[in-house]
């Protein structure tokens, strides 16, 4: 569309028929949408546009540079050529800035590292559900696995003093949210396989976050929720013979039910406890996990 002339470019008839009458160019440097300066310039008779002069890869080829001279808005090509000098000095010394290429490469670098093996089986339910001993028996089930407790993340973040804002719950500091996953992430690309993580999670928003948070590593997940009815639940509550009757667990009883009601149970593959055996449920995680 644009015929080289020289030291300078010159617009074919059919590129001044696809032009419109005024456009404006930006610049991306490495993806990073930063605009540098934009030089007036008149491409025959088209009207002044804004053009960034060089897209982000033309300063590499410095030797075939070619810029519009005649009419442009320079009082002359001597300082028309300083000013494209002097842009691709800019450009070249922030091409080697490598701070900053390290962090377009970051960016810029699909999240492949994981291996094709890892993935993460998310035991939900609510206090008294036998998360915690079915987590034990799933790792024996399932090869070069580990259980992951993403309640010892909150009990580090009540160990910050002066303590973070006052919660009952450590699940409303986001901190919480964002290190469970960036967590399980960092383990799994150190070390692969799965990682089973009982951990109870009722607030639909916290769950998305979580569920999005690992699928943009692209961490597979299977969610699974141990249930079992209210009674079955209070009467293993109240008989914990090493945590003893608890009024904090008790007290989750309403809002599981009020989330397996609306939201819970339609996101994860239900396992009824009720009249099983932490190792029966084990066991029928595990082999919905292979299959």
């Amino acid at each position: 569309m644009l015929r080289a002339c020289g030291s300078r470019l010159e617009p074919t008839d059919h590129t001044l028929e696809l032009l419109p009458q005024s456009l404006r160019v930006r610049t991306a440097l490495a993806d990073r949408q930063v605009r540098f300066d934009e030089l007036p310039i008149r491409i025959g008779r088209l009207h002044t546009v804004n053009s960034s002069w060089l897209n982000r890869i033309e300063a590499q080829f410095t030797a075939q540079r070619c810029f519009t001279l005649d009419g442009s808005d320079h009082a002359d090509h001597k300082e028309q050529g300083s000013m494209v000098r002097r842009y691709v000095i800019r450009r070249n010394r922030q091409a080697d800035d490598r701070r900053l290429r390290a962090v377009v490469d970051r960016a810029n670098a699909p999240d492949t590292a994981l291996g094709s093996d890892a993935m993460i089986v998310w035991l939900n339910g609510t206090h008294g559900a036998g998360k915690t001993t079915t987590s034990a028996h799933l790792r024996q089930l399932i090869p070069d696995s580990r259980v992951f407790d993403a309640e010892k993340v909150g009990e580090t973040l009540r160990d910050i003093t002066p303590g973070l804002p006052e919660t009952d719950n450590f699940q409303h500091w986001p901190p919480w949210r964002q290190l469970v996953v960036e967590t399980a992430h960092r383990v799994l690309d150190y070390i692969g396989g799965t990682l089973v993580m009982p951990m109870t999670v009722l607030v639909e928003q916290y769950w998305r976050e979580i569920s999005t948070g690992l699928a943009r590593h692209a961490i597979p997940v299977r969610h699974f929720v141990l249930h079992a009815d209210q009674e079955t639940l209070r009467r293993r509550i109240e008989g914990d013979t090493l945590i003893g009757p608890s009024p904090f667990r008790l007290r989750y009883l309403e809002s599981y039910a009020e989330a397996a009601r609306t939201w819970l149970h339609d996101e994860a593959e239900v396992v009824d406890t009720t009249h099983l055996t932490p190792v029966q449920v084990a066991l029928r995680v595990a082999q919905a996990v292979k299959n």
